[in-house]
């Protein structure tokens, strides 16, 4: 950044069929990962990856989705959804569209005539908010700004709600457990395994990798 200049970084949803930003926010995090989590009604950041640099908190943001038609007024005949193999539905127009790992298959002509002709008929604003439930119920809601540096030596200890240095969040499910559980993997630090009961719970119990924060090499 520049020097005297306000450091800002945003994350950014991206809309790939159209080129268009659709909204920045986290603007002070340092975020080098993001996850779906709670069927993909919200989007966890992870931040604070460097190891000698105070640690951030990892926000969730609950997904605000409103279709509306091309007058932007809301529109119930085409209220769209996301079902479980990510396919864009429409009552008016059913039209499976798959989602595909960035960078390794592109969208074919037929999927992207598909998806322009479905927006024709019912547009939709997005809108990321701070979710009132984070993963813990004490986790920070700002990012500690500015940053500050901080020792990079591995600490075994449970990090400290807020001040983790992650370098990536990943939600999955086991069986019996309603809600995704969320893999933390920090830096100089355990990576951790947050269990919640279900999507409307904090987190019940944290689950320490031993070992995971890596060690320190000394010169010989």
């Amino acid at each position: 950044r520049e020097k005297g200049q306000e450091f800002t970084a945003p994350s950014i949803v991206y809309d790939y069929l159209n080129d268009i930003v659709v909204e920045e926010f986290a603007h002070h995090g340092q975020s080098v990962s993001v996850a779906l989590v709670d069927n993909r009604s919200r989007v966890l950041v992870g931040s604070g990856g460097n190891t000698a640099s105070s640690g951030q908190p990892n926000i969730m943001y609950d997904i605000i989705y409103e279709p509306t038609n091309k007058d932007g007024d809301n529109n119930d005949a085409a209220r769209a959804r996301y079902d479980d193999d990510y396919a864009y539905t429409t009552e008016a127009d059913a039209v499976a569209l798959k989602a595909v790992p960035a960078g390794k298959i592109r969208p074919t002509m037929f999927q992207l005539r598909a998806a322009r002709k479905m927006s024709s008929k019912a547009q939709s604003t997005m809108q990321l908010v701070r979710s009132e439930m984070q993963l813990t119920e004490d986790m920070p809601i700002e990012f500690n700004y500015p940053f500050e540096h901080s020792d990079g030596t591995p600490d075994a200890g449970l990090p400290v709600q807020g001040h983790t240095k992650t370098r990536q969040v990943l939600s999955f499910q086991v069986q019996g457990v309603d809600a995704d559980l969320v893999l933390e993997v920090n830096t100089a630090q355990t990576s951790n395994i947050y269990y919640r009961s279900d999507a409307d719970s904090y987190t019940s119990k944290i689950l320490q990798l031993p070992g995971s924060e890596g060690f320190e090499i000394f010169n010989a």
